[in-house]
Formats: structure tokens, sequence, C-alpha cells
């Protein structure tokens, strides 16, 4: 089945603080360092408290983060629309970053 692709902003309830939770592990998997390094944020639950600040506004910037469900509530992906991925590149905006797909959904 082809997963549902929703804003973060537009989940509401468990099935939100669940996807949130998600994003948050595989952010802090994948780029850890560099959320570390650039803007401060180490570990779990700082980025899940990161990404309910700063990713779930509204569509469009300021900064927003899509996620693709399965149809059981499951990160497949994600992609975030952001006003600045880099500190040192500020005046670039604006950015398409954080894309990751689960490993087994590629190919």
């Amino acid at each position: 089945m082809v997963p549902r692709i929703l804003a973060l902003h537009d989940i509401r309830d468990s099935l939100r603080d669940s996807a949130v939770r998600q994003v948050a592990q595989v952010y802090v998997d994948e780029w850890g360092w560099h959320y570390a390094a650039d803007w401060g944020v180490e570990g779990l639950e700082a980025m899940v408290a990161d990404i309910e600040q700063n990713y779930c506004g509204p569509a469009g910037l300021p900064d927003c983060t899509y996620v693709a469900l399965d149809v059981d509530g499951m990160l497949t992906g994600t992609i975030a629309l952001l006003r600045c991925d880099l500190r040192s590149r500020p005046h670039l905006p604006p950015w398409l970053g954080c894309l990751w797909v689960r490993p087994d959904m590629r190919g």
C-alpha cells in the first residue's frame, strides 16, 4: 500500500505524538552530529522538543516537515521545507532538507 503523506502540523492526537517521536529518532540517528554542532540539539528528547517548536508550522515557510506514514502509522519517509539548514549559509533560503526514506521502502 502507498504511504500517506501528511504535514506534521496537520496530524493530531496520538498519531502526531508517534510521528514526531519517529521523526526525532531518525534525525538523531542520521544527523544527530549536525544538529548538535550547528543547532545545539542533542539527544532524543531535545530533538522531539525542537521538532515540536520548529518543524510543525503551517505549510510553507516557516519550516514545515512532511512525513510518509504506512497504514500502521509507521514512518516511511520525511522531507522538510526550511528557512535555513546551515548556519553558515542563512542567505540561501529556502532549503529542502531532512530527506529520509526507510531502507525497506527505497528502490
